[in-house]
């Protein structure tokens, strides 16, 4: 029987509603019932606007997912939480910043995933439009630009001792210096490097970037696929998307075979209605799967990266450093 643990993934639809705090606090609770590992925060559906936090009349306030995931964070001890940001709209600067808080408040259990859909280029007078065909390249140069603010601070910069006075190393905090076709950021970051090097990177196979060639974008950590045509692997966990109603005791069989052959790594379920669907999910779906001998739940206590066996970033710096210091 395979050891690994077997990934459980779901995702929250950008309308539902997270801004009500009794319905957030339900969906975590039950994530956390049902053993859920990844809980992925939809972005609203203009593309996550600053201007989307002012409530139109009659309307809720629509917040950015870094946000709902940053004020989730302190409801679970076991979800991981993934932002949903716009690889478009998005600033480099202010989303390395946000998500290296997200990764400290919810203790090395952030993500993120990256996403072209939601296009609003009107929303944005039209500022920093790209043709359809650039969408991988410029969403590959967000994700490298901000990972490159990250990059700006070694993971033992910080010092902070009271009795000596001393705050970090200034030597291990740098510019970044990323320029890139569509972002140029100097940095470094105004915020420590995030506990897991770089939070968790998703990518999408039914979004654009994530069907972009690895030419263009890098592997990321978790792939959420498609599991009629599965891609070659490429170093990143495998989730194979399913709807959270189909999950018979037919089809659990076969996942758990999959997943036995090493062919995916977990299931990413799409939910229709949150709450119904997460609690008839942990009261009916999971006992099977832990009867089918699925490892869920592994490691709750830790990062992401630790309970799926991935590795830590460390800034070139950092590795090079540590290199000659070995």
């Amino acid at each position: 029987m395979k050891q690994s643990p077997f990934i459980l993934s779901v995702q929250i639809a950008a309308d539902a509603p997270m801004h009500d705090p009794a319905h957030a606090a339900e969906v975590v609770r039950l994530a956390d019932a049902a053993q859920v590992d990844l809980l992925v925060l939809g972005e609203p559906a203009s593309g996550g606007a600053a201007s989307d936090a002012t409530p139109r009349a009659g309307e809720p306030p629509a917040f950015e997912s870094i946000i709902v995931a940053a004020a989730l964070a302190p409801l679970t001890r076991g979800v991981g939480l993934v932002a949903v940001v716009s690889a478009l709209h998005a600033e480099p600067f202010h989303v390395a910043r946000a998500m290296s808080a997200l990764d400290f408040l919810a203790a090395g259990r952030s993500g993120w995933m990256p996403t072209t859909t939601g296009v609003d280029w009107p929303r944005y007078g039209g500022v920093g439009e790209v043709p359809a065909a650039e969408y991988p390249a410029k969403g590959a140069d967000f994700v490298a630009a901000t990972e490159s603010l990250w990059d700006s601070w070694d993971s033992d910069a910080l010092i902070i001792d009271q009795a000596s006075g001393a705050y970090l190393h200034t030597d291990r905090v740098r510019r970044s210096n990323h320029h890139g076709p569509y972002h140029e950021v100097q940095g470094p970051l105004n915020a420590a490097r995030p506990p897991q090097g770089h939070p968790l990177l998703l990518r999408n196979e039914f979004d654009v970037i994530g069907r972009a060639a690895a030419a263009v974008v890098r592997p990321a950590d978790v792939q959420i696929v498609n599991p009629d045509a599965l891609p070659v692997r490429d170093g990143a966990r495998r989730i194979a998307r399913v709807a959270a109603r189909a999950a018979t005791a037919t089809t659990l069989a076969a996942w758990a075979d999959s997943f036995e052959r090493g062919d995916i790594d977990g299931l990413h379920l799409t939910l229709s209605d949150p709450l119904a669907d997460l609690a008839w999910f942990g009261a009916s779906v999971v006992p099977q799967m832990r009867a089918l001998g699925l490892a869920l739940g592994a490691s709750r206590d830790r990062s992401l990266r630790e309970r799926f066996g991935l590795s830590t970033p460390r800034s070139p710096a950092e590795t090079a450093r540590r290199g000659v210091a070995a």
